[in-house]
């Protein structure tokens, strides 16, 4: 397998960097390259896209490639990738550059969720390369978020796995969320009616439409689904009233549109 990440170059200092032209270059290249290995399912790609640095500093490095195979089916149906920042620092001769993203993947009818980081310049060449991947199953990521599951913060591989929640979790807007199913989806039209009719609280929603399906920040609804595809209403409760507003919809990947626009809104 051609690596992703390939050392090309001088940098000020006399560091090698990543032949890459920036940040989102560095962490998209990474990504592809975690993914073509898991789905080629060769272990010796997903080590060379580590570090020189990690590889002699992560012993269980072996084992965690061997359990992130065995829990990850592939092929990979699709993936996402979200930039979650990094840092940059320089002193007199020495700097160093990181990035980091978390990934959202489909594979096998599962949804899975991965934590990136990335040292793509530093001014010593080994330890370039990925510094960590925090691998999660669905039921791992949600129980991280609701439940506070510990995630020690420690560089290398680790695959997470094992623990279940006494719950559903679904994909909504790409994140984990614990998942009650409704009675039966909203009617689109017949919330824009009650809204209609003046403030509402989110008691009056929920007495009118029941509860919702999965609420982390935001309040979601299920809609019928579109060609087959999830499909939520995503609504904002004010913490001091209780009044709801800023209504959109969203679908298990990605944020699609607001609804309940002002008329004068729509028409800008």
């Amino acid at each position: 397998m051609a690596l992703a990440l390939c050392l090309a170059g001088c940098a000020p200092g006399g560091g090698r960097v990543l032949d890459v032209s920036g940040e989102r270059k560095a962490l998209g290249e990474a990504v592809d390259g975690l993914f073509a290995a898991l789905d080629a399912r060769d272990g010796e790609g997903v080590r060379a896209l580590f570090s020189p640095d990690i590889l002699e500093r992560d012993p269980d490095l072996p084992e965690q490639i061997e359990k992130l195979m065995a829990v990850y089916p592939g092929p990979t149906t699709w993936y996402d990738w979200e930039d979650d920042g990094g840092y940059k620092e320089r002193v007199g001769g020495s700097y160093t550059n990181t990035a980091n993203c978390t990934i959202h993947a489909f594979s096998g009818g599962e949804d899975y969720w991965c934590w990136l980081g990335l040292m793509y310049q530093n001014s010593d060449p080994e330890k370039v390369g990925v510094t960590r991947i925090r691998f999660f199953t669905a039921q791992e990521f949600c129980g991280v978020h609701y439940d506070d599951w510990d995630i020690p913060p420690t560089d290398g591989l680790d695959v997470y796995a094992e623990r279940t929640l006494d719950c559903q979790v679904r994909a909504i807007e790409g994140r984990a969320y614990k998942y009650t199913p409704p009675q039966a989806p909203l009617d689109l039209d017949e919330v824009e009616a009650f809204l209609a009719g003046g403030e509402k609280t989110y008691d009056d929603f929920v007495e009118r439409f029941g509860e919702p399906c999965a609420v982390n920040i935001w309040y979601f609804y299920e809609l019928p689904p579109e060609d087959g595809a999830p499909r939520y209403l995503r609504m904002n409760v004010d913490y001091n009233d209780q009044t709801v507003f800023g209504f959109s919809m969203v679908d298990d990947r990605q944020w699609l549109c607001r609804l309940f626009q002002p008329q004068e809104e729509k028409q800008e």
